[in-house]
């Protein structure tokens, strides 16, 4: 018995420095501390409704959280990008569905059309709530991890079929 407890004393130390190293390890997953949000998000509902009453397309974020690392490098590095917010904030109404929480009907039924396999999407309406697509009927949105430039040219081009 006393050789057992020499032993796990003798252990106590790795398994505090094993124990800090998984600490260290997942604050690191966590990721440096958010920016302050430049675009205001709203609901599908409050979104489509200032859509038609403004007129304005609407930019929509179907988004896991710090679940999904796509979702998590948006929300830290391109939606925190100046550029990219006032893109956003000039031109769309900003909605997002957290896919880890309950939908509505009509963001379930969206999100359908979007992304049968229930995956986080990017993707543009209209103001009046129809999906906006290219010159092939295919809706412009994504699923991939975009930088900076694909995700102005995705802006770019959702604007460019409106007008």
């Amino acid at each position: 018995m006393k050789t057992m407890n020499k032993h796990i004393r003798g252990l106590a130390p790795l398994l505090a420095a094993v124990s800090l190293l998984l600490f260290a390890a997942a604050c690191q997953t966590i990721g440096t501390p958010k920016k302050a949000a430049l675009i205001e998000w709203r609901t599908l509902e409050n979104g489509s409704r200032e859509a038609r009453e403004k007129g304005m397309p609407v930019l929509i974020d179907f988004f896991y959280g710090a679940t999904c690392m796509r979702c998590e490098y948006f929300e830290r590095t391109l939606y925190t990008d100046p550029e990219i917010a006032a893109a956003v904030n000039k031109n769309f109404i900003p909605v997002r569905v957290h896919l880890s929480r309950a939908r509505t009907e009509a963001e379930g039924a969206l999100l359908m059309k979007l992304s049968p396999t229930q995956e986080c999407v990017l993707a543009f309406l209209d103001k009046n709530g129809e999906i906006v697509t290219d010159e092939k009927g295919q809706p412009i949105s994504s699923m991939e991890m975009l930088n900076k430039e694909q995700l102005l040219s995705y802006m770019t081009k959702a604007l460019e079929r409106l007008r």
